[in-house]
């Protein structure tokens, strides 16, 4: 018994010993991670509980509320489909309606096509770290969408035979050499498969063919890849956003039936975040009407339906141009993955700790993106400037330059149910500032709105050519939007444009805003393209000098729709100082951005051509740029980059750390007062080393606490479609909010506050403080994999929508970083 006794107090003493030190370390490890810990337990130990703090905790409240006072999600998540389906509504922009096939007459008997007319294969978002992964239980089906309240008969057996699985597969890493590397295929059906399953139905449900193709695009995963490798449907003209082999032969299919009668019309939806290839979808088949939908999120059908059936009449307009060949662009030739030259042979310890520290991307194009080339080239080639009409960057064989053979749709386009006249056309000068005003007439025989849009056109001068100052032919500098205008009615709507819209940086010479001498040009137009029509109209052109309109039939513009503002000399000085504090002059802050002023050689700098309007054929981009690593700054930088040697200026003063105050300072005492008060120094005093540290280090997803200064941890998710993961407890699902694209489409800006403060309210519900959004990132080319996460191609609008987001999420409380 006494050796038993033994054995066991052995065992005790080797239990307890294990124990004691796996409770040390534990207690470490969980000490030094304890605000990831608390993260993934959705644990938030510190809260405000004394003073008026209470208060402040509780200004944010939400509007949805059961009577126990505990948080209504249900009611919430009511309310975010609801506002979700007005913005993906409004943003859907009608490309054509041949013979008013849209909208449907409700009760008809329709015939859904595609693999995306299934809810786990439509695309509500992009994918990457901003997607959001929806509950498809949470909404009805699209079949059950159209037949709700018996408005509609769907073809049962077509719906039934496409199978409820992805119509896109992710191909990660093909090549085995980047785990980061994304490309995605189209798993549409064959038509042969289609036919034989349901072929014997389609007569009975004929009163219309509705055919989605969707595409998608990711972090790490830009759409510019070699398709061919796909294996199962072939992309014509190897492109992924072109058609492939199986649609183009459904639309032809599709196309037959409906020049036999057994269609009355053919639909074509587009799914997508980014503009699809037009040379071989538009004015190729039979299709009646064409909308593009975007990526409308949780209320994706319920929009589709609101359109096609005509409880919305669409008014939103493109934010992208809908090109023929998505090379035509001159951002192509520099899209792509590129690595320094001469990388490899540098010495280990200035090659970074990685192969991005080998990237490296030039933006040879300079602002000529989207509308910025197509229409600026359009006005030179009218002009006959700049070598605008010579062969090179023609992508269509041809032997010139010409806008109608580049694009399909212009920024600002998009149809209506009705038909939108403009007249009245005035402008007035207010201080700096210009009221545009424009009175808008429905002419048709239904009640819609529309975006009234103002441009603006600076002086392309001598100036400008001698340093390097390039100007697009037409800005976007303005815009709003008409309430419902019933048939025959009008609305008057005014436009401001701030004064700030005509100064123009000046990067090399002057290196701050200035404003040029020479004639301005404000004006209104359904597009950008009809815009500029109506200034060159001002200026004397016509038709006969090469004009065309919108389609790219020939037309002339209309001078009575512009206003010209004629500026008497050069004012250096006007807006080179900062409207926050005119003792700050504005300049120059990041010439490392620029090759041309990037520390190195003049070989480095030489081998850069930035794209101008003075000489297309000259200038225009047509193979990547080259840059070599075997030079100083960039040598300097990997140093830095890979944490060797980096400098310390040498009059650097370390801050204050834990300074103990009698009336110690917590955060929420400082609730609103200014940025530069002194007091938020004091506040900073008092935060430890340790604190300051874990503050910075540890941000995945959190904002670690400070209790020092009585500031709580704060929950942070992905955006910017949606709060990714963490949902509501009462729901248990995830809200994904219309793109970005689809949002800006609306050119509605009390609309898109209206969706951000319904996403702060999620926020609210999910116990998320702090989100990674929205998105501020420009549409540089249609290749772009998170296209579908940012606004536009044109900076205006991209700025407007974002702020008008932004504002609404801020309006609930919510921390907002503008991605990327």
């Amino acid at each position: 018994m006494k050796v038993f006794n033994k054995y066991i107090w052995i065992l005790l003493s080797v239990f307890f010993a294990i124990a004691f030190v796996v409770f040390v370390v534990g207690y470490a490890v969980c000490k030094e991670n304890e605000q990831n810990i608390n993260y993934a337990i959705g644990l938030n130990p510190y809260k405000p509980v004394h003073g008026d703090q209470e208060q402040i905790i509780n200004e944010y409240p939400s509007d949805y509320k059961k009577a126990d006072g505990s948080l209504d999600d249900v009611a919430m998540r009511k309310h975010s489909m609801e506002v979700s389906e007005e913005a993906a509504a409004d943003g859907a922009v009608l490309l054509w309606n041949d013979n008013n096939a849209l909208p449907v007459k409700e009760g008809g008997k329709l015939s859904l096509f595609g693999v995306s007319t299934k809810p786990a294969t439509y695309m509500y978002t992009g994918l990457g770290s901003g997607n959001v992964s929806v509950r498809t239980s949470d909404f009805l089906d699209l079949k059950a969408q159209f037949e709700s309240e018996s408005k509609y008969q769907i073809n049962g057996t077509l719906f039934d035979s496409y199978a409820n699985t992805q119509a896109w597969k992710m191909l990660s890493n093909p090549n085995g050499d980047d785990n980061h590397y994304r490309e995605f295929q189209v798993n549409e059906k064959a038509w042969s498969e289609v036919e034989t399953a349901a072929g014997s139905t389609f007569a009975e449900y004929g009163d219309a063919a509705i055919y989605i193709i969707s595409r998608t695009g990711a972090e790490d995963g830009d759409t510019w890849f070699d398709t061919s490798k796909n294996t199962n449907d072939k992309h014509i003209d190897n492109n992924y956003l072109d058609l492939t082999k199986n649609e183009q032969d459904t639309l032809i299919a599709l196309s037959r039936l409906r020049d036999e009668g057994t269609f009355k019309s053919l639909i074509l939806v587009i799914n997508s975040g980014t503009p699809l290839q037009m040379k071989n979808l538009a004015g190729k088949y039979s299709i009646d009407s064409c909308l593009w939908a975007g990526m409308g999120g949780n209320a994706s059908f319920a929009a589709l339906y609101d359109v096609i059936s005509g409880k919305v009449n669409p008014s939103g307009k493109l934010v992208d141009t809908y090109a023929y060949d998505g090379d035509s662009a001159p951002s192509v030739a520099n899209t792509g993955p590129f690595e320094f030259t001469d990388g490899d042979s540098l010495p280990a310890e200035n090659r970074g700790s990685n192969s991005y520290n080998h990237a490296f991307i030039v933006y040879e194009e300079g602002i000529y993106i989207g509308y910025r080339y197509y229409e600026t080239r359009y006005e030179d080639a009218v002009m006959n400037r700049g070598n605008a009409s010579s062969k090179v960057g023609v992508v269509d064989g041809g032997e010139s330059w010409k806008y109608e053979n580049n694009v399909k749709f212009p920024f600002g386009y998009g149809l209506s149910y009705t038909t939108f006249s403009f007249s009245d056309f005035s402008v007035k000068q207010n201080g700096d500032d210009y009221n545009v005003t424009v009175t808008v007439t429905n002419n048709g025989e239904v009640a819609g709105k529309t975006p009234v849009q103002v441009y603006l056109q600076k002086p392309y001068t001598d100036y400008d050519k001698q340093n390097g100052i390039e100007k697009s032919a037409i800005e976007l500098c303005g815009y709003g939007k008409t309430g419902i205008i019933q048939p025959k009615a009008s609305e008057t709507v005014t436009v401001k444009v701030s004064g700030n819209e005509f100064r123009t940086y000046d990067s090399y010479n002057k290196k701050t805003y200035i404003l040029e001498a020479g004639k301005y040009y404000l004006a209104v137009g359904s597009d950008v393209h009809d815009a500029l029509n109506n200034i060159l109209a001002k200026k004397g052109y016509k038709s006969a000098n090469g004009m065309v309109d919108s389609l790219g039939k020939p037309a002339d513009g209309n001078a009575d729709m512009t206003y010209e503002i004629n500026v008497g000399k050069d004012d250096y000085e006007k807006f080179a100082y900062s409207t926050v504090n005119k003792d700050v002059k504005i300049t120059n802050r990041f010439d490392d951005a620029d090759v041309k002023l990037y520390a190195g050689t003049s070989a480095q700098k030489d081998a850069v051509t930035y794209l101008s309007r003075n000489d297309w054929s000259g200038t225009y981009p047509t193979e990547n740029a080259q840059l070599s690593a075997k030079n100083r700054r960039i040598i300097e930088d990997m140093q830095y980059f890979s944490a060797n040697g980096v400098p310390v200026a040498a009059d650097a003063v370390m801050p204050t750390f834990g300074k103990q105050r009698a009336d110690q300072i917590t955060l929420a005492m400082l609730w609103g007062f200014d940025y530069d008060d002194p007091m938020w120094d004091d506040l900073l005093d008092q935060i430890t080393w340790q604190e300051a540290i874990t503050l910075c280090g540890v941000g995945a997803h959190i904002i670690s606490a400070v209790p020092s200064v009585a500031s709580p941890s704060v929950n942070a998710q992905d955006g910017p479609a949606g709060v990714k993961e963490q949902t509501p407890p009462g729901i248990g699902s995830s809200m994904s909010f219309p793109d970005g694209v689809l949002l800006a489409s609306t050119f509605d800006d009390a609309l898109i506050q209206k969706v951000g403060d319904a996403f702060g309210l999620e926020m609210i519900h999910s116990g998320v403080g702090e989100i990674y959004g929205t998105g501020a990132g420009m549409h540089r080319s249609v290749y772009g994999g998170r296209n579908w996460e940012y606004f536009s191609e044109d900076p205006f609008i991209s700025g407007r929508a974002l702020c008008s987001e932004v504002l609404g999420l801020q309006g609930r409380g919510a921390i907002v970083n503008i991605k990327h």
